[in-house]
């Protein structure tokens, strides 16, 4: 689930329970078992906890209750996010006092909430909120919904609903980035962990998926790059996961593409590596490789594009005069 999320439970909860709409409230069958008898008697039931007769009597009413399963549906929707989110959860009671006294007015509204429960899959939590005084809680019932289901928001859905946000795998879509416009040209070929495209085997049978691998036979030497959707600073599990990915292909060079703020990119400096003799006539080198990315105050997305551009031809430039041809 995104920030989106979070904030828009939260934020419509608290909104809804400090309007003039107040807690939810419905009309729901409560059973009882008492001396005075004030609804319809529940004959099955009165049989059978009430014998031998000693006066109580079982019965059913109808009533308009907080007790409600729209109620208790949030109720669960908060306990999740107390379980499998618990930093979330206390940045926004720290910053949020009332948000406290909220969590406390539904768990004090709902003493039928049962853990055991699974009030997504209730039919009262998955009809439509209707009632024209609490129309507002329909969006909470559907967010609340998407949250326990862990389903999000398919936009490819045929509703009519508003979509507040799309979440995509953006190191997936760098990683695509560098293989297209950075270094399918200079003959690397972009290993996907379906096997789709091949992998390097560390043991037989068990694969290893460097993003970028030089094209060539398997048992020749070839190098290898990584992409990582972060600001870089020669990070030690990275240069280590590249080391083993350069052990086995026999390569000289490898390095670490990432995106960088600064228009001017340095010139690249690789760091030599201390390898074996025996495997290398020289040292094996490794390379930071950011390319300057674009972050905004144009007035068109045409003039972006230019940016970009700009910025891909003089990377591919460094990496010919630099790297390709070391």
């Amino acid at each position: 689930m995104g920030k989106i999320t979070w904030d828009s439970t939260f934020k419509d909860v608290q909104q809804l329970l400090i309007d003039e709409d107040g807690i939810y409230k419905e009309y729901v069958r409560k059973r009882y078992n008492e001396y005075d008898f004030k609804g319809i008697m529940d004959i099955n039931r009165h049989i059978k906890i009430n014998n031998p007769f000693v006066g109580k009597t079982a019965y059913s009413t109808r009533e308009y209750s907080y007790d409600n399963d729209i109620l208790c549906l949030i109720r669960q929707t908060l306990d999740y996010i107390k379980d499998y989110f618990p930093d979330i959860l206390k940045g926004y009671l720290n910053n949020n006092v009332i948000l406290n006294e909220i969590i406390d007015a539904i768990e004090n509204a709902t003493p039928s909430y049962r853990m055991n429960v699974n009030y997504a899959d209730s039919m009262k939590c998955r009809r439509e909120i209707t009632h024209p005084m609490y129309q507002k809680y329909e969006d909470v019932r559907k967010l609340a919904l998407m949250i326990l289901q862990e389903s999000g928001q398919n936009v490819f859905d045929d509703k009519e609903e508003d979509t507040f946000g799309i979440l995509i795998d953006i190191s997936w879509l760098w990683e695509e980035f560098i293989a297209v416009k950075l270094l399918n040209e200079h003959g690397y070929e972009h290993l996907l962990t379906d096997n789709s495209k091949g992998s390097l085997q560390w043991a037989e049978g068990k694969p290893w998926y460097p993003d970028y691998i030089e094209k060539g036979e398997a048992n020749s030497k070839r190098n290898i790059f990584d992409a990582k959707y972060k600001f870089w600073d020669w990070n030690n599990a990275d240069i280590h996961q590249l080391l083993s990915y350069l052990f086995l292909t026999g390569g000289d060079t490898c390095g670490i593409i990432y995106p960088s703020q600064k228009e001017q990119s340095p010139e690249p400096n690789p760091r030599e590596i201390n390898a074996f003799a025996s495997f290398y006539n020289a040292k094996p080198k490794i390379y930071a490789l950011p390319i300057f990315i674009p972050q905004g105050g144009y007035d068109d997305y045409s003039e972006y594009c230019k940016k970009i551009d700009i910025s891909i031809q003089a990377w591919k430039q460094n990496f010919s005069a630099h790297i390709a041809t070391s």
